[in-house]
């Protein structure tokens, strides 16, 4: 058995923390999706982050994707990577951005997603001009992966991975939650975008061509590690 943790199985509650410690122990092998929650295991592990396709999640038609979700032109698409129910995503902060545009005279369309399936995200995230994440807690998030394959810029909390996800990337602004100076970054990182996107060259750390051997091999390890049981030989 090869177990792998996300954030939330070590990092939310001690109960989750004790069972996590707990199946590490009983595992022939433990991976880790995030560097940060590594820390909270009881041992070393192999840090693999999920990864995003990276055919599926590429630039697409603007405009099109625009018009098929009712984004005027003269609007900024602001994009909530998750449903506003899930507390740690901290949706009241959001609200706090888009307000804060709208009092410097932006007109604001919010996007979430939310009801989706993955195949309907990148039209999502070719119609917004600029994803911004306010949560509280975080592991390694997909959404990051997925707005920098789609060439999406990111304003995001300096939470879990996030930081060093995005030190690299071309189009992101990453520090303590400020409602001026989150708006701030979406207006120039927005004002930046080029009419035609392109993929942030770092994404290509998180494709799952390349990170799919990486588990392959993890797992053909755990079973080349494991002792066959030896039948008893009857005595003549």
């Amino acid at each position: 058995m090869v177990v792998t943790y996300r954030s939330g199985d070590l990092e939310l509650t001690k109960w989750q923390r004790a069972v996590s410690r707990q199946a590490y122990r009983m595992a022939a092998d433990n991976i880790c999706v995030s560097r940060r929650a590594m820390s909270q295991l009881p041992g070393p592990a192999h840090h693999l982050m999920c990864g995003v396709d990276t055919n599926l999640f590429a630039p697409r038609d603007r405009a099109a994707a625009r018009e098929a979700l009712g984004v005027g032109v003269d609007e900024l698409a602001v994009l909530f990577p998750s449903s506003p129910q899930r507390p740690k995503k901290a949706y009241p902060r959001f609200a706090e951005v888009v307000a804060e545009l709208r009092r410097g005279g932006r007109r604001v369309h919010e996007l979430h997603l939310r009801g989706m399936t993955r195949e309907q995200v990148p039209e999502v995230m070719a119609a917004a001009d600029v994803m911004v994440l306010t949560s509280v807690q975080e592991g390694a998030p997909v959404a990051i992966m997925e707005a920098m394959a789609c060439g999406l810029g990111v304003v995001a909390t300096p939470v879990g991975d996030v930081p060093t996800m995005l030190q690299a990337a071309a189009s992101a602004y990453v520090g303590a939650f400020d409602a001026s100076a989150f708006a701030a970054a979406a207006l120039r990182l927005a004002a930046a975008d080029p009419p035609l996107r392109r993929a942030d060259p770092e994404c290509r750390r998180f494709a799952t061509n390349d990170l799919t051997p990486r588990l392959v091999t993890i797992l053909e390890d755990a079973c080349a590690r494991r002792q066959p049981r030896v039948a008893p030989v009857a005595c003549a």
